[in-house]
């Protein structure tokens, strides 16, 4: 009847492809121009089109039945990033982390691409355990069932979130500017007028003598149900945010960062620049709505 949605599975909607990493044993497997994606490539983008690394024809030949066509939907089913969807914008090959659909065209691939990318925390649940990272292999990733509208709604539905998403790509991008413009006059304010002598009205001083180290923590594990906003290094580099986790799925105690303040990385991030960005506006009264800081 029209307007009635259906419970399909993911298996029933195309070709479900497990990735494959070429021997890198084998010289000339990469190096080429075609993408190999890995969920490092998951950055945040709606479409991968571009990759860390490449492979020549010769490297996609030695794992053909991992390659898929532009459009495909890339799921992360291993490990840490477990969850994250993406759509291929050119035909490429995944790692074995990933696992793909090639949707039919009786289905809108853009609609599948936004159901899925709101379901990460569901797809970690399916993982199988018993291993040192969570998988989600291709049997059990094609059992998912997805609830779908008549195409026509679909294509609808898919149009709406995409205008939504382009607007959000150009807010992304018009930011990306200003903060290279930010840098460029931090750079002349803080570090070029400075080199060799301290400016008019200015002084030097220490960080200590303008804010307060807060070293307060807990160890969400005691509070297992409850939600916590975690501002990990893997948080910071999906979009500068904290990550909503269970306590129990946070494995050491972290610290209670209050309102306002500002967080500087311990260690390496993917990003060049320092884990700075200040904690959400968050109602301060409740523990839970403050943010544990990942101090690893």
């Amino acid at each position: 009847m029209e307007g009635e949605w259906e419970v399909l599975t993911l298996g029933d909607l195309g070709r479900v492809v497990t990735g494959k990493t070429p021997l890198t044993a084998i010289e000339g497997n990469f190096g080429g121009q075609i993408p190999f994606v890995t969920p490092s490539d998951m950055d945040g983008r709606k479409k991968i089109s571009t990759t860390a690394r490449y492979l020549t024809e010769l490297g996609a030949a030695s794992v053909r039945g991992s390659k898929i066509p532009a459009g495909a939907i890339m799921v992360s089913c291993i490990g840490s990033d477990m969850g994250k969807a993406v759509i291929a914008g050119r035909d490429c090959v995944t790692n074995q982390q990933i696992n793909s659909i090639v949707v039919d065209a009786r289905f809108s691939s853009e609609f599948v691409y936004y159901n899925l990318s709101t379901r990460k925390n569901e797809i970690r649940h399916q993982a199988a355990g018993g291993s040192a990272q969570p998988i989600l292999n291709k049997g059990d990733f094609s059992r998912l069932e997805i609830t779908l509208p008549p195409i026509a709604e679909q294509k609808a539905i898919a149009a709406v979130l995409g205008a939504l998403d382009d607007k959000i790509e150009l807010n992304r991008r018009m930011n990306a500017t200003l903060e290279t413009m930010a840098q460029a006059l931090f750079q002349t304010w803080f570090v070029d007028a400075t080199v060799n002598v301290v400016p008019d009205g200015w002084r030097e001083g220490r960080v200590i003598d303008l804010a307060d180290l807060i070293r307060d923590g807990l160890n969400p594990g005691e509070f297992a149900s409850e939600i916590f906003d975690h501002y990990s290094l893997p948080a910071f580099d999906e979009g500068r945010f904290p990550r909503p986790e269970t306590g129990g799925s946070i494995k050491s105690n972290k610290f209670i960062v209050p309102l306002g303040s500002v967080l500087v990385s311990k260690a390496k991030s993917r990003h060049t620049t320092d884990l700075d960005a200040r904690c959400p506006s968050r109602e301060p009264g409740n523990l839970f709505n403050r943010i544990p800081h990942n101090d690893t």
